[in-house]
């Protein structure tokens, strides 16, 4: 899917995390720990790790939203430039085939309640939609950082790697949870 603005890709990772959160919500407690093996995270670890992803990318966005303002990377209102269509298609259809192993400094550590990582999530994603009229009126085309699997994303693709990380995730805890009936 191409995305043509910050409002629809907003709207399309929100969609996600509603659909994650009306999955995981309901969850008793012996679900969200239910593990199919010992090597595969249970759906409190996976959410658990979502939100400590989201707090790194979090900061990454940020960072080059504030780099994009003070290099003088103004949105397309002043400089005429129409805001460039997005996707991130191919990474997503790639991560279809391949599996990951997530670095240390983002895996779960266990112990942590499936509600504080869901609120912590939220509180990040309300941060999220703060920026917004900063992410609409600065060009983010070229405000990139290097994903250590897709290689450089720009800062809208950061953002719509958001989604698509919760999408993954989502239907890993949808194995997990059909694989433990």
């Amino acid at each position: 899917m191409t995305y043509e603005s910050v409002g629809e890709i907003l709207d399309s990772i929100d969609e996600t995390r509603n659909r994650l959160l009306a999955r995981v919500e309901s969850l008793s407690a012996t679900e969200c720990e239910m593990r199919p093996s010992p090597e595969v995270w249970s759906a409190a670890e996976i959410v658990e790790h979502l939100s400590i992803s989201e707090d790194g990318m979090m900061k990454l966005i940020g960072m080059l939203l504030a780099k994009a303002e003070a290099g003088g990377g103004v949105g397309a209102k002043e400089t005429g430039r129409r805001f460039e269509p997005v996707s991130i298609d191919s990474f997503t259809e790639r991560s279809l085939k391949e599996k990951y192993e997530a670095p240390e400094f983002i895996r779960p550590r266990g112990g942590v309640a499936l509600a504080g990582s869901i609120a912590r999530m939220q509180q990040m994603r309300a941060t999220l939609h703060e920026m917004r009229p900063r992410l609409e009126a600065a060009d983010l085309t070229d405000a990139r950082y290097p994903h250590p699997i897709f290689g450089p994303l720009n800062a809208y693709q950061w953002i719509l790697f958001l989604g698509a990380h919760e999408e993954r995730h989502l239907r890993q805890v949808e194995t997990i949870l059909s694989e433990a009936q």
